[in-house]
């Protein structure tokens, strides 16, 4: 609830956000990594990791704290939270604009190209965040583009064949 005020009324002040995230690092850190795992606690987690989304898009990629309070999570609970991130993107049209805000995103997006049980509404999902890839130069596109694609490579045929045609397309 905290941290859902916070991004409210201060959306311009992203070291309030990461100081929520910190606080939440450090109590964590106090317990034993089975007590973490509890339903209750990984929902209290992905809902702190979330809420700056809606307010904050992209900008959770450049809070320190946020990977170390996402690497908490089960794989199935990250894969949730990087669907989050994608459905931020697109419903607030966030353009990808830069190599940089890219490589970010991967890092983040890394369990949905490892976990070979992706649906595929999420791989479509996915998909669509390649729209967003746009810049003034073809070359620079292309080469954002291509991070991806070295990414969809590692993933099982299952992903391919709904995320080639994207690739394909852009």
């Amino acid at each position: 609830g905290f941290a859902s005020f916070t991004v409210q009324f201060y959306n311009t002040r992203l070291d309030y956000a990461d100081e929520i995230l910190k606080m939440s690092k450090d109590v964590c850190d106090r317990f034993p990594r089975a007590d973490m795992e509890s339903p209750r606690c990984v929902e209290s987690l992905v809902g702190i990791l979330t809420a700056p989304l809606s307010k904050l898009g992209l900008q959770v990629l450049k809070l320190p704290q946020f990977p170390p309070l996402m690497l908490l999570l089960p794989m199935e609970q990250r894969k949730d939270v990087s669907l989050s991130i994608c459905r931020a993107i697109v419903a607030n049209g966030i353009y990808l604009i830069n190599e940089k805000a890219v490589k970010s995103l991967i890092n983040f997006l890394e369990p949905l190209f490892g976990v070979a049980d992706v649906k595929d509404d999420d791989l479509e999902l996915l998909g669509r965040v390649l729209h967003f890839v746009e810049t003034a130069r073809y070359a620079d596109n292309m080469r954002m583009i291509k991070l991806f694609e070295r990414n969809f490579d590692r993933s099982d045929r299952h992903h391919l064949k709904l995320l080639y045609p994207q690739v394909v397309y852009r």
